[in-house]
């Protein structure tokens, strides 16, 4: 990114006013915006224009960083990144086997008993370090994910969220929205026409007719598709 962008970032973080820097999946523009106070807005209807962050409990508040309250910034992506500063941890790669086995026994149970249909496993990993530019970080993330929407967004009140996301929530245009089902997932090969099996075709179906059970109770008309 320009030095000049890259400054006016520093500056704004350490004056602890909020900002975020996006780029979309499949563009080639980064949108930066700038908050010109350090006030936090709420708007839970999404009524304004801006940058929202909305939390997983609905119970929460919706942070947003109006665009009337904002100066917005476009540039194109720097074509010449290569990913840098790559950090790496170690871990008892044995007594993580025994803990997976051990939870992966408890899950086929579980779904043995019917109590489950799909689980995924997942992990969080600790890494210490003594310092994360996280600008960089960002840029690594628009290098490495060039099909998934990459954010670094700050508020005082909430500190820093930074990260890639291949699923787009919604998408509205002319009085129709568009969601996606994400779910099923094959290895990458070069045959781009590889078949998917049963099993992935089940995982997404799961979600789809999630998502459609949704959209029935508000009493909306959905159609399935495939992108």
């Amino acid at each position: 990114m320009d030095t000049n962008i890259l400054q006016q970032i520093k500056e704004q973080y350490d004056r602890n006013f909020p900002f975020v820097i996006y780029r979309k999946p499949r563009q080639k523009e980064i949108v930066l915006l700038l908050q010109t106070d350090d006030n936090c807005y709420k708007d839970d209807n999404l009524g304004q224009a801006g940058f929202a962050m909305a939390p997983f409990d609905n119970s929460l508040e919706t942070v947003l960083i109006p665009l009337h309250k904002a100066t917005l910034y476009r540039f194109p992506i720097d074509g010449t990144n290569e990913v840098k500063n790559k950090y790496s941890f170690k871990e008892n790669k044995q007594e993580y086997r025994q803990d997976y086995i051990a939870k992966l026994q408890e899950t086929i149970g579980a779904i043995r008993d019917g109590d489950l249909q799909k689980i995924v496993f997942s992990r969080k990993e600790v890494l210490n370090i003594e310092s994360l530019d996280i600008l960089q970080t960002f840029q690594n993330l628009v290098t490495a994910y060039p099909l998934a929407m990459v954010y670094c967004w700050y508020h005082p009140n909430y500190g820093v969220w930074l990260g890639a996301t291949p699923e787009t929530l919604f998408t509205y245009k002319q009085g129709y929205f568009a969601t996606m089902a994400l779910a099923g997932t094959r290895k990458l090969s070069k045959n781009r026409n590889t078949p998917w099996g049963i099993k992935e075709l089940e995982e997404q179906k799961m979600v789809t007719d999630y998502i459609v059970k949704q959209l029935q109770k508000q009493q909306i008309k959905s159609t399935i598709g495939k992108l």
